[in-house]
């Protein structure tokens, strides 16, 4: 199973427990092998830095993020939706607002607020 994949199971067995969802629709056999794909990865990173879970970046696609990764977010134009890449960094301008900013290539910087919006490019 790969995180992605896992991380959908288990954000959807969270929407139908909140009462989102009126079924069900994965077996007991694979929430438990998303939890174990998501647990491993967290395990597996913490060695490499992540302190943890909460440290954890995941973007809105599922895949875990790392400072210096290339990614995007939507942003609407001129010309409509787009994508806007840039490079994700600890926020140390403004620490106080988010601990994630991206700094665009167009070198505007902003704090990353919902890691569902950012994407890995």
């Amino acid at each position: 199973m790969e995180l992605k994949t896992a991380i959908e199971i288990l954000e959807y067995h969270q929407e139908w427990r909140k009462g989102k969802r009126s079924d069900m629709i994965h077996e007991s056999k694979k929430l438990t092998e998303a939890l174990d794909m998501v647990l491993c990865e967290v395990k597996k990173n913490s060695v490499s830095g992540w302190a943890s879970v909460t440290d954890a970046l995941i973007d809105g696609d599922g895949q875990v993020l790392h400072e210096g990764d290339r990614v995007f977010t939507h942003s609407f134009t001129d010309n409509g939706w787009g994508r806007h890449y840039g490079t994700l960094h600890r926020n140390t301008e403004f620490p106080e607002v988010s601990d994630w900013c991206i700094h665009y290539d167009d070198r505007e910087q902003f704090a990353v607020l919902d890691f569902a919006d950012v994407f890995k490019a």
